[in-house]
């Protein structure tokens, strides 16, 4: 057998090599708990429970033996080891297994430098070894469910993460998994029909526009707080502003532009759009801005992400409900995040709703690579008074340079939603999906998301989160009108 290292968060360096002597154990430590009953031999189990594991990994460095170039290796390895948080850990000798850690204590770099050997401890928080991912797509067997059947190779059960495509709207969502045909378990959201009741459509979707023409859009000749004397385009992806005009050193320029709402005008609604604001310099500012109008064309309501901070790349989220000297005008979100920079590079979600007097705003960054809501803010405000009770109109996008300062380098818009809200007065249980929507199912986060969204309140509270169970599997997921995957990886102990 050759010389054997390990690679360590996809990284390995040539110099490290393992020597005889590494403890690495057979499976997770476990503590059985038990208790003591007086006058009764032995005791009484309770259940057990899986401690970390540690793995001690003695190792020499082989390398040049001049000091300065060892202290340079104590560098790299300090910088190599060192995480936050645990980073995949392969050995040489178990190829085919991963283990998700970080090394743990003190680790005496001058002592494995100058004596050329050592030992690093790596702790896994999460004790299990990971085996291959696996992905089964559901098919329908059944006129009621469709149905994934495969063999999990780990020797423990692994989390699922179950992607859905709806091809239908439902009031309901149920995935049933575990043991077949005895020991099932189910999880839900949402709530199925009962024989007297009939689903009533509550988001009723008027507009889905992905921005790919400009068609049935028409350029604002004047707005609030802008001049829009700007032109927007299309790249068949999504709109963003072309020419932003001259300003003569005042205000915000750019451009702006607006449509009906079909079926308009709403009194209950709500209106989502994908938004873009990423700065490429810090000296850039701009403003992305979503407006619902009422029948005057006047501002009901109007969201936003903008950088308006000289010399500094801060990004700035707004919710306005009213327009400029209304009485009763009211900010639900004015802010950068948690942090000055949570929303820099910003590519998220502005969402706006009005149900009755209830109004609610909502701005979420989206993980990377993803439009999966992340770093987030909700604000709910009741009007009390009814100042804002004005019907929704029109929705109009404005995308806007300040003064001569440059604009940031991306404004865009790529997605856009508005739905009516058809407020439910029977009590019958309302579609929680309409064709096309996506839904994510992740039991390792305990999440479920419709369409990126955060969905964790349609959730049965009696339900659990779907598991891959050892050995055989069949999972059911219904109604049938549904394209899906199940995910995993598998686990040893």
């Amino acid at each position: 057998m050759g010389k054997l290292s390990f690679t360590f968060n996809k990284i390995r360096k040539d110099y490290i090599q393992m020597l005889v002597g590494r403890k690495r154990p057979s499976w997770a430590p476990v503590k059985r708990k038990l208790v003591r009953v007086p006058h009764r031999a032995g005791a009484l189990f309770l259940h057990t429970e899986t401690e970390e594991r540690r793995i001690d990994v003695p190792l020499v460095i082989k390398a040049a033996k001049d000091m300065a170039d060892l202290q340079k290796v104590k560098e790299d390895v300090a910088d190599w080891l060192y995480t936050e948080q645990p980073a995949e850990l392969v050995f040489d000798d178990e190829l085919d297994r991963t283990y998700l850690a970080f090394i743990d204590g003190s680790v005496d770099l001058d002592e494995i430098v100058n004596r050329g050997k050592g030992v690093i401890t790596f702790v896994c928080p999460m004790p299990y070894k990971l085996g291959k991912q696996n992905t089964h797509s559901f098919s329908q067997n059944g006129s009621t469910e469709v149905t994934a059947s495969f063999v999990n190779q780990g020797n423990i059960e692994a989390p699922a993460i179950i992607e859905i495509e709806a091809q239908k709207p439902s009031t309901f969502l149920d995935v049933w998994f575990g043991e077949y045909p005895y020991n099932r378990d189910y999880f839900r959201i949402g709530y199925p029909l009962k024989t007297e009741q009939l689903p009533v459509e509550r988001n009723q979707r008027l507009i889905w526009d992905e921005m790919a023409t400009t068609v049935g859009w028409s350029k604002v000749s004047s707005m609030e707080d802008g001049n829009p004397i700007g032109e927007m385009k299309s790249d068949k992806y999504q709109f963003y502003c072309s020419d932003f005009g001259t300003s003569a050193g005042k205000g915000w320029h750019g451009a702006a532009v607006k449509k009906n709402i079909p079926g308009g005008p709403v009194q209950d609604f709500i209106m989502q759009a994908h938004v873009t604001c990423k700065s490429k310099k810090i000296n850039e500012m701009g403003r992305v801005e979503i407006a619902i109008l009422d029948e005057n064309s006047k501002v009901l309501s109007k969201i936003a992400m903008s950088d308006v901070f000289w010399q500094a790349e801060q990004n700035f989220g707004t919710m306005v409900i009213g327009y400029d000297n209304k009485p009763g005008k009211t900010g639900l979100i004015y802010e950068s995040g948690d942090y000055p920079n949570t929303w820099n590079q910003y590519f998220g979600r502005l969402w706006i709703a009005r149900t009755g007097n209830v109004w609610e705003a909502y701005i979420s960054k989206f993980l990377p690579g993803t439009e999966k809501d992340d770093s987030e803010r909700f604000a709910r405000w009741t009007d009390e008074k009814n100042d804002h009770m004005e019907k929704a109109a029109q929705i109009q996008i404005s995308m806007m340079q300040w003064q001569d300062v440059p604009p940031v380098e991306a404004m865009t818009v790529s997605d856009l939603k508005f739905w009516k809200v058809n407020l439910n007065t029977q009590n019958n249980p309302p579609y929680i999906f309409e064709t096309g929507d996506k839904i994510i199912i992740d039991k390792e986060k305990s999440l479920v998301t419709i369409n990126g969204k955060k969905a964790i309140n349609l959730k049965d509270f009696f339900s659990n989160f779907p598991t891959v169970i050892r050995g055989e599997n069949r999972i059911d997921i219904m109604p049938p009108d549904v394209k899906a995957t199940v995910r995993y990886r598998e686990r040893y102990r």
